[in-house]
């Protein structure tokens, strides 16, 4: 009979994985066959749930998260082929093996199981050690694809890191003067292309060398990250900001003109003014002193930087914490 079925050559165990217990859960609306389950479900050491009503099987499944689900075919309201496919609709489910088990021996249902999304199909009434066994190579697929997912995670972000170290200022978090150029140089192909204006500002910390010798170089760097998330905070979402050099900074603005290049010069300018940098009890303040420029369309990348980087001399000269068009 079927308990006897079930009884058989039970002296076999999987071994969960060390520290760690899978998780199994039981779509069945049969009490005989739940009893059963649960017996080899506890006697091998699974987490386990059994859920004896189909309809709030899904809902059982989000909150358990198994590892695997052991499927009644034939179930009132649901049956486990339309489960299954609601199961496979969450992508958070992708990977969770799922085996049919019914007393329908057609082929067609075997087939419709595995399009479905089944990882595979028992029949009742079924040997204890085929379904543990069969249970045990899914398991183990399962897990061995969880491992080569977390590992390709790991690649990724590890790729994702060295990609922001490769292009982003270590202190100021910033881009770096070489990932900049090469912005700079796609945005003006961008700019000729949609006819569209390109703006370009450089701002420098006025008598920087001056506060580095008067509060030590770890002071200048909390100056400079304070300075260069103010420039960012100021600047426009799609505004490209950069740590040029030093105490320089640089701001690409696509689709501003020279009035909007001035407005967004002089709302940095400001900003640095109001800044607080707190050190040792004391509150540091720092100006800036800024240059800009307009590309006009045909000149290099190169020569527009030198008509700002003139303009920010132009300030330099002229007394500190302000802007001048280039």
């Amino acid at each position: 009979d079927l308990t006897g079925a079930l009884h058989r050559s039970a002296d076999r165990q999987i071994l969960p994985e060390a520290g760690r217990k899978d998780r199994v859960m039981v779509v069945e609306d049969s009490p005989i066959v739940n009893r059963v389950y649960r017996e080899i479900l506890e006697r091998h050491r699974f987490d386990y749930q059994i859920v004896a009503e189909p309809t709030v099987a899904l809902a059982a499944i989000r909150d358990f998260m198994p590892d695997l689900i052991l499927m009644d075919a034939q179930m009132p309201e649901i049956d486990g082929f339309s489960l299954t496919g609601m199961i496979r609709a969450e992508k958070r489910f992708s990977n969770v093996r799922i085996i049919m088990v019914t007393s329908d021996q057609k082929t067609e249902s075997f087939l419709k199981a595995l399009q479905i999304g089944a990882s595979d199909f028992v029949t009742k009434p079924f040997n204890e050690e085929v379904l543990l066994a069969r249970m045990r190579v899914h398991l183990n697929n399962k897990r061995l694809y969880d491992d080569l997912a977390a590992a390709f995670g790991e690649l990724r972000e590890l790729k994702n890191k060295l990609e922001r170290l490769s292009t982003t200022d270590g202190l100021s978090g910033l881009y770096n003067h070489r990932h900049f150029y090469e912005l700079f140089l796609a945005e003006t192909g961008r700019s000729k292309r949609e006819k569209t204006p390109l703006s370009f500002l450089m701002c420098d910390i006025d008598h920087f060398k001056k506060f580095n010798d008067t509060w030590g170089h770890l002071a200048g760097d909390k100056v400079i990250q304070a300075v260069a998330r103010t420039v960012k905070e100021t600047c426009r979402a799609y505004d490209i900001v950069a740590r040029y050099g030093g105490e320089e900074f640089a701001v690409l603005a696509p689709d501003t003109d020279m009035e909007g290049i001035a407005q967004l010069a002089e709302r940095i300018r400001s900003a640095v003014e109001l800044l607080e940098v707190p050190l040792d009890g004391e509150v540091l303040r720092v100006t800036s002193s800024g240059g800009f420029a307009v590309w006009n369309g045909t000149e290099s990348v190169k020569d527009l930087i030198k008509r700002a980087d003139e303009a920010l001399y132009v300030s330099k000269k002229g007394g500190r914490n302000r802007v001048t068009p280039g």
